[in-house]
């Protein structure tokens, strides 16, 4: 393979790997985390890893529609969304200036409100709707 040709397949390669893509379900990892922790109070409230646990699995169940473990591709894929879900959780926790932040984003900012606890598996997270004022 020449120069030119390692370089522009190393591009397509590397544009896949980051950058960023509207979700094919049209589902957005913020508005996921919104629909699992809305509602379900601080009895129900879960742990980060709770939280990407039942992200990743909701998306390859959705993704797979026979989803298993033990098929390698699911478990792969899983991972891979464990990973992505990660960030995503983590930014949406986040009090930040960004889209993907709950407290910022202009759908979700004057709706809910994240709320943070402790209980004995860790710090966990809930969601509330906020109360017009």
């Amino acid at each position: 393979m020449n120069n030119k040709k390692l370089e522009a397949f190393a591009l397509s390669v590397t544009k896949a790997n980051v950058v960023k893509t509207r979700s094919t379900t049209g589902v957005t990892y913020l508005s996921r985390f919104v629909d699992l922790l809305n509602g379900i109070g601080e009895d129900g409230a879960l742990t980060r890893v709770e939280i990407i646990s039942k992200l990743s699995l909701q998306i390859a169940v959705e993704t797979f529609e026979d989803f298993n473990f033990e098929n390698e591709e699911h478990a792969e894929f899983f991972a891979e969304t464990n990973r992505k879900a990660k960030s995503q959780v983590a930014a949406a926790i986040s009090n930040s200036n960004n889209n993907t932040s709950l407290s910022y984003n202009d759908r979700f900012k004057d709706k809910y409100e994240l709320n943070e606890g402790k209980n004995e598996r860790g710090v966990v997270y809930w969601i509330t709707e906020k109360v017009a004022e």
